[in-house]
């Protein structure tokens, strides 16, 4: 089984590239959809990963940048599990998923670094959340205690964030390698990378319905440069690891079918 990823920031065309994988690989391709699993079929943890959506969407309203990055860790702890149920359950020739827990944690490294900055009002988020997600929070709370559990960390749901902050002031080598361990998976064999202009991210972007709170210009432009810096890292450190860049010239067609050829 191949293992392919395909990142890059919000609007910059994942679910299209994905999409032509498919239609190429005339049935070859499994796809996953990260953070979102329910969108995938037979996944499991479906009704957790709808919770912690929620909370994700929850973070947005309440515009805590900190909730926000709470909640994309804990999406990003279901890859793991989800991935290895469905691979062995389909035994695809390629796997796809669309993001990636490590490459997309430590392109969104400065987010997380830059969102423990802002004030976290625990005693006043604490009541909201509970009164917006109602069971689901309870749900999010408990698996938040098993990850913890399983790596045997004292960290409480709140102090998750701060958390992540420290883990991305460790050493490179050091950050891939715990992210492996929290994330339960590996660094895909195959690397896509939508390097496109942070202009033409918005313009798609715009055309969508509701907005995250990484979707502004600045926190755009932010997190480019660190699929930049990351995908350049992941390049020195992993060779093993085949990386395609494309953007807005690149012959995606033609990547598309050298990628599924020699995959």
């Amino acid at each position: 089984m191949h293992r392919i990823a395909v990142v890059g920031i919000d609007g910059s065309g994942k679910s299209t590239v994905v999409r032509r994988l498919q239609e190429a690989a005339r049935g070859e391709v499994f796809v996953l959809h990260c953070p979102l699993y329910h969108e995938t079929a037979d996944a499991p943890l479906s009704e957790l990963s709808r919770h912690l959506h929620a909370l994700s969407e929850a973070a947005d309203q309440l515009g805590s940048f900190p909730l926000k990055a709470t909640a994309m860790v804990l999406q990003m702890t279901l890859f793991g599990p989800v991935e290895e149920y469905l691979t062995v359950k389909h035994r695809p020739r390629i796997f796809v998923s669309e993001h990636h827990p490590i490459v997309d944690s430590l392109a969104y490294a400065p987010v997380y670094v830059q969102a423990m900055s802002a004030p976290f009002p625990c005693a006043e988020l604490e009541p909201k959340l509970r009164a917006s997600l109602g069971p689901a929070f309870e749900s999010i709370l408990w698996w938040h205690l098993l990850e913890v559990g399983r790596l045997g960390l004292k960290v409480s749901f709140w102090d998750l964030a701060a958390h992540m902050a420290d883990l991305f002031r460790l050493p490179p080598a050091a950050q891939v390698s715990t992210l492996m361990t929290r994330f339960r998976t590996a660094l895909p064999d195959t690397l896509m990378f939508l390097d496109v202009p942070v202009e033409t991210a918005i313009a798609r972007l715009a055309q969508r319905r509701g907005t995250e709170l990484h979707e502004g210009a600045a926190m755009l432009e932010l997190l480019s440069r660190g699929y930049r810096s990351v995908v350049a890292a992941l390049a020195r450190d992993h060779p093993a690891m085949k990386i395609i860049t494309l953007n807005g010239t690149s012959a995606v067609e033609d990547a598309l079918q050298d990628l599924l050829m020699h995959a």
